[in-house]
C-alpha cells in the first residue's frame, strides 16, 4: 500500500505476525498462555495479509464469534487482543494503520454477580472442614476472593483491616495495583 508517502511491501499474514508477536510478548507465563488461546481464535483471519486486512474482515469475524453464542465479555476480550496485536504491528511498521477501530469494537458485556444468601453460606460453613469454612466466611463477609482467602496469613490480619499480599497459598499478586 502507498498511503501518504508510506510504502509497506509485505505479504506477511496476520497468522505470521501473531507468531512473531507472541515470541516477543515478554509477560508472565500464564498471561502468555491466555494470549495464545485468544490468538488461536483469530484463525478465520490468519491467512489474510496484514496489508489487506480490513475493518470489514474484523466485523465479519466478530459476527461469527457472536453466532457461536459466546459471552459478550469473551468476544470483547478477543477483540481487545486482536487490537493490541495489530497496534504493535503498526508500531513495528509492518502495518500502516490498525483496522481494529474503536467503531468496530463489540460491547464489553457485563459481569453477573451472584450473591449467595446468608443461610446458604452458613449451611456450607457448618458442613465444611475448618480451613475451608474459614475461607468461605472470609470470601463472603470480608469480600475476599477464594485465592486471596487461601493466601491470607495471620501477620496480614489487623483488628480493623486485612492486607491481601498473596493469593492461592503463596502466589504473589500480579501487580502492585492488586494490593
Amino acid at each position: 500500500k502507498v498511503t501518504v508517502g508510506t510504502h509497506i511491501d509485505s505479504t506477511m499474514t496476520l497468522g505470521q505476525w501473531c507468531d512473531e508477536w507472541i515470541r516477543g510478548y515478554g509477560r508472565r507465563p500464564s498471561t502468555v498462555r491466555t494470549a495464545r488461546s485468544k490468538i488461536a481464535r483469530f484463525s478465520p483471519l490468519a491467512d489474510i495479509a496484514l496489508r489487506d486486512l480490513k475493518t470489514s474482515h474484523i466485523r465479519q469475524w466478530l459476527v461469527e464469534l457472536r453466532d457461536e453464542e459466546l459471552a459478550e465479555s469473551y468476544v470483547h476480550a478477543m477483540y481487545k487482543q486482536l487490537r493490541q496485536v495489530l497496534a504493535d504491528a503498526v508500531e513495528d511498521k509492518v502495518l500502516i494503520d490498525n483496522p481494529a477501530t474503536t467503531k468496530a469494537a463489540p460491547p464489553a458485556g457485563g459481569k453477573d454477580h451472584i450473591v449467595v444468601p446468608d443461610a446458604d453460606v452458613w449451611a456450607a460453613v457448618n458442613t465444611a472442614p475448618a480451613p475451608l469454612a474459614n475461607m468461605i466466611l472470609l470470601a463472603r463477609f470480608a469480600g475476599l476472593r477464594f485465592g486471596e482467602a487461601h493466601g491470607l496469613r495471620w501477620a496480614n490480619v489487623g483488628t480493623d483491616s486485612i492486607a491481601v499480599v498473596e493469593q492461592r497459598g503463596g502466589a504473589k499478586l500480579k501487580t502492585t495495583a492488586s494490593k
